[in-house]
C-alpha cells in the first residue's frame, strides 16, 4: 500500500475506531469520507 493511499484511509478508519457520538454546533470540518464514516454518530 503506497503511504499516500495509507494515509487516506487512515482518516475515515482511525476516525471511526476513536471518535464516539459528535455534537456539532456549527459546521464540522472534516473531510468527506471521515463525515462519511461518522454519519450514524453527529448528532
Amino acid at each position: 500500500m503506497s503511504s499516500g493511499l495509507s494515509r487516506h484511509l487512515a482518516g475515515p478508519v482511525l476516525a471511526r475506531a476513536t471518535i464516539e457520538p459528535v455534537v456539532v454546533l456549527g459546521a464540522l470540518h472534516a473531510s468527506a469520507a471521515v463525515k462519511a464514516t461518522l454519519a450514524d454518530r453527529i448528532h
